[in-house]
């Protein structure tokens, strides 16, 4: 019984002097607390192996123990529990992060809709593929619909103009795209520039602008749309 005690006590007294000597040298905050919840667990454990041997010792001496040893059940569990946690903890992360990320990329990509609908609707072969097609996974769906949007900016470009009235891009875009629906085809580009577009801009800072743009153009387009006649509430006689 204090051979089983005391190794494994020395197991779980190794386990929190590691956890805690590396825990302080991580900056990743989700491994630095499975570490602390590890250790949390091995000293839980650590305490019931000195409840235990503190119980036998005494009781091969006074033929009696304590009470606080029910205690001791209790701690073990409570302890392995923390161990089993603070050791998954790093897989249940990167799972959390993961669907955070999925869910992220999902929103980014409904959020474009509004600007990739009103580039689609005026030229439908910036599609590379079906819209209804469901083609790779979401990260893939987002790429492509950023590339799709590029080059719907790049069949309107000749239509857009230096509106002085238009303080947005939006606005900008939404012109150019009725501009495109009504005039003849433009062969030259006009040489005007999207408001707020940076040229060789990084991906993160593109999609932070089509975003922009596209939740500027939903609230145009919501604007600018007719509202629908009412119904006459007078019923004939």
């Amino acid at each position: 019984m204090l051979i089983y005690l005391i190794t494994y006590g020395l197991g779980a007294l190794l386990i929190i002097i590691k956890c805690l000597q590396y825990a302080r040298f991580h900056d990743v905050a989700w491994l630095r607390r499975s570490m602390l919840l590890t250790a949390a667990g091995a000293t839980t454990c650590l305490a019931f192996c000195i409840m235990r041997a503190h119980s036998a010792i005494y009781g091969m001496i006074t033929n009696d123990s304590y009470s606080w040893q029910r205690l001791a059940p209790l701690a073990a569990t409570i302890g392995q529990i923390l161990i089993v946690i603070g050791l998954a903890g790093p897989s249940f992360s990167q799972l959390v992060s993961s669907a955070r990320q999925r869910i992220q990329t999902y929103r980014w990509h409904h959020q474009l809709e509004p600007l990739w609908t009103a580039l689609y609707e005026g030229n439908t072969q910036i599609a590379l593929a079906p819209p209804s097609a469901a083609i790779g996974d979401h990260n893939y769906r987002l790429y492509r619909r950023i590339v799709e949007i590029r080059d719907g900016l790049s069949a309107i470009r000749p239509y857009v103009a230096e509106d002085t009235s238009s303080t947005s891009a939006a606005g900008q875009i939404h012109s150019a795209i009725e501009q495109q629906r009504t005039a003849p085809r433009a062969e030259k580009s006009s040489g005007a520039k999207i408001i707020g577009e940076v040229p060789g801009a990084n991906r993160k800072q593109e999609l932070r602008w089509l975003l922009d743009v596209s939740r500027e153009l939903q609230q145009i387009n919501r604007r600018r749309t007719p509202a629908a006649p009412a119904r006459d509430l007078i019923s004939s006689s």
